[in-house]
């Protein structure tokens, strides 16, 4: 651009509109002189302070008309923009909004939620608190297990002590069992052999039964002169009836019976003949049988290690004691024919009894026959009729009619009975004779009209079996007396 141009374009826009049409006027005539002066004209106005100002404010006014329209675009840009944010913003509003209302619904459910939190809490507490106090029991409980269990562990550790030396004591009893056991053989073989002497005494015992069926002969019928010498001895205080009847004969054989059971538990069944028959001694060893059997057999052994052959001549006077005496009693009651034969088998019988009882006396336990109906307490005994009737006297294993206590009257041969271990054990039955019996004998003895005997008649009968001193049963009871007036064959009816 030349200058010219360039000052014309300054003038005119700094000139007022008179000046810009001079200057186009003069440009249209193209006019160099024109052109001079108007340059001049122009210099001379751009010079001007008010021109040089104007000429600024247009460059400024173009400028900030540039500005205003970058501006513009600018500002439509963000408008644009801000538009977009807008939308923007109002879709994350709604999505905002929505998510607040899920978060009110899940602070609701969360309040809810810590309520029932709270209230497990409390209740989380409530069980806290029990399970503390529960925590402090259990400790005291603890504590007294603690000691418990120490105080357990002392008396373990004492128990200990006591097994070991308990231990100690099995191994000695150990020992001492096997030391038993080598000796249980020997035991044994002992033991049966004594069942073989208990089965040999049980069986002489049925035989001696059988033997005393010779007694039977006392149940003849009595001739009138054999009732006149019998009158004033025997029969008559004993309300014995003087016919021949069953009753008559059941109580004479009754009667001799019963005294010769006497005559040979007095004279026979001692444990030593070397002593007198009222010395007492069986009684104490029955006495010591009970309480200490060892030390029985003991002394019984030691009575019959003394002279046998001062023992074995004793055995036979009391044999002849017991015959004779027994004679005493019977010799009217036996015919005359009969009486020396009848001796003589009589003699037999006890000589009999008296062997077997030799063996008996040397078992290691002791035999005792009791006449009283109270010892021992299970004591069993039979009708004097019964037995008559049966082939034997019968074991106490066989169906044994048994009397009850009330209606034995007086016994009349002895039951025989062992001791073990203090126990009294009836092995054989007694032979009784019964109240209706004794009754009925008393009854017909009273039809008859029987008298007491005199007393004078019985004087020599009543020192014959009158021992020195009374016999004393287990327990320190005093046996009643062996003497006539005690024998059934004089009073059966107690009176």
């Amino acid at each position: 651009m030349s200058e010219t141009q360039i000052t014309l374009r300054t003038a005119n826009k700094a000139a007022p509109n008179g000046v810009a049409a001079a200057i186009n006027a003069c440009a249209d005539h193209k006019s160099v002189q024109a052109s001079k002066d108007f340059i001049a004209a122009a210099r001379a106005l751009i010079a001007d302070p008010g021109v040089q100002y104007v000429s600024e404010m247009h460059d400024r006014i173009d400028r900030l008309e540039k500005e205003l329209e970058e501006r513009d675009k600018a500002l439509q840009q963000k408008a644009a923009d801000n538009e977009g944010c807008l939308r923007s913003f109002h879709d994350d509003h709604a999505r905002h909004a929505r998510e607040l209302a899920e978060r009110d619904d899940t602070i609701e459910s969360l309040h809810l939620a810590v309520d029932g939190f709270q209230r497990d809490i409390a209740n989380l507490s409530s069980a806290r608190d029990q399970l503390l106090a529960k925590c402090q029991r259990v400790e005291g409980s603890l504590a007294a297990e603690k000691a418990a269990v120490r105080g357990a562990e002392q008396r373990a550790s004492s128990l200990e002590e006591q097994i070991s030396k308990q231990l100690d004591e099995i191994e000695a009893h150990r020992r001492d069992l096997q030391k038993l056991e080598s000796h249980k053989s020997t035991l044994e073989v002992s033991l049966k052999r004594r069942k073989k002497e208990c089965a040999e005494v049980t069986k002489d015992l049925q035989e001696t039964a059988k033997e005393l069926k010779a007694l039977e002969d006392f149940g003849t019928d009595l001739h009138e002169e054999t009732v006149e010498q019998t009158l004033d001895r025997v029969l008559t205080k004993d309300k014995v009836p003087r016919s021949n009847s069953r009753t008559a004969k059941v109580m004479r054989i009754s009667a001799a019976l019963h005294i010769l059971a006497r005559l040979v538990d007095v004279y026979i069944f001692q444990p030593t003949y070397l002593l007198t028959a009222n010395s007492g001694m069986r009684e104490i060893l029955l006495e010591c049988a009970i309480t200490e059997p060892s030390r029985e057999s003991f002394l019984r052994s030691m009575l019959l290690a003394f002279s046998g052959d001062d023992e074995e001549r004793e055995a036979a006077e009391r044999v002849d004691i017991v015959t004779e005496e027994m004679m005493a009693y019977i010799h009217d009651l036996i015919a005359v024919g009969r009486r020396q034969e009848f001796c003589m088998e009589l003699r037999q019988i006890v000589g009999e009894i008296q062997t077997k009882w030799d063996h008996v006396r040397r078992l290691e336990r002791v035999v005792q026959l009791t006449f009283d109906p109270a010892f021992p307490m299970d004591f069993q005994c039979e009708s004097v009729e019964l037995w008559l009737s049966r082939p034997d006297g019968g074991e106490l294993g066989d169906q044994v009619d048994r009397l009850e206590r009330d209606e034995v009257q007086r016994v009349v041969l002895p039951g025989m009975a062992t001791i073990e271990e203090g126990e009294v054990r009836q092995i054989m039955p007694g032979v009784a004779l019964t109240t209706a019996q004794a009754s009925s004998a008393k009854e017909e003895a009273a039809r008859e009209g029987t008298d007491a005997a005199p007393r004078t008649e019985l004087s020599r009968l009543r020192a014959t079996l009158n021992p020195r001193q009374p016999m004393l049963f287990p327990g320190g009871r005093t046996r009643r007396s062996i003497s006539v007036e005690n024998s059934p064959f004089l009073d059966y009816s107690h009176s």
